[in-house]
């Protein structure tokens, strides 16, 4: 097992092939729901990582590879909805990731760690009071995240951070009730992601809390009802897109027993 390697006196570069093939294991103990036993494999292997950056820190691939498994370990314990712990995982990888970009500021990998580490993180936190700490991440993703776009337009990926943080920073102001700036975030999305399902419900969620603007709000509900229909249809084994087709009709059944229009409800 991990233990037995570790306690082996191996050279750096084997202790971390061997640390590596001990957070495979735990990522199948999480599978398998034995999350007690993945988090212990899990914090055996932050242990060795720690040790290994601290020794070598002019290697960046140790501390990679450490903010990488405190990564796997605080989405596992977020998924157990111990958000408390894994958003104290997340800020110690933030700082690892900090760090990175400062010592490596040409590798792009780093910033882009940086960023979804700063999403993940907001995520944690919008679910508690710390909604300002929450937005602070958010804009500090989108900041690099749109720097990385901008320096490299052909990878996807880049301004797929873009778009996400838009979008959460649209849902952060739709929790606050700020209707105006939600607004403004749902549809820069919508201009970057246009069949994006997910924004057009929230955006219909908006609208539909506006006075006098419940018909947008029904453009908005039908376009994501038929962009989430076409993915069901698409997909039929993809449970997740016909519970999203429920959900948004739900919604726009509301709206229209608001405006009156029982029977078409």
């Amino acid at each position: 097992d991990l233990q037995r390697h570790l306690d082996r006196k191996l050279d750096p570069e084997s202790r971390g092939t061997a640390t590596r093939v001990g957070q495979g294991s735990a990522r199948l103990q999480a599978t398998l729901g034995q999350f007690k036993e993945a988090e212990e494999t899990y914090r055996q292997s932050l242990k060795v990582w720690e040790e290994l950056s601290s020794k070598s820190p002019e290697k960046a691939e140790y501390r990679y590879q450490l903010a990488k498994a405190s990564h796997d370990l605080a989405l596992m314990l977020s998924y157990q909805g111990d958000n408390r712990k894994a958003g104290e995982i997340y800020r110690k990888i933030v700082d690892i990731e900090r760090k990175l970009v400062v010592d490596f500021p040409r590798v792009a990998r780093y910033r882009v760690c940086l960023a979804k580490s700063l999403n993940s993180l907001s995520q944690i936190v919008g679910t508690t009071p710390r909604l300002g700490e929450g937005e602070k991440c958010l804009r500090e993703c989108l900041e690099i995240s749109r720097q990385l776009a901008k320096e490299y337009p052909n990878v996807p990926d880049y301004s797929g951070i873009v778009w996400k943080a838009l979008h959460n920073l649209g849902n952060m102001h739709k929790q606050r009730r700020e209707f105006e700036q939600a607004e403004k975030y749902y549809r820069e999305v919508l201009t970057m992601e246009g069949d994006h399902p997910m924004t057009h419900m929230c955006l219909g969620m908006v609208l539909g809390s506006v006075p006098d603007r419940q018909d947008e709000a029904e453009e908005a509900f039908r376009e994501s009802i038929r962009i989430y229909s076409e993915k069901a249809e698409r997909f039929p084994r993809a449970v997740f897109y016909r519970s999203q087709v429920a959900y948004c009709t739900s919604f726009l059944g509301d709206l229209l027993r608001q405006m009156g229009r029982l029977e078409e409800a």
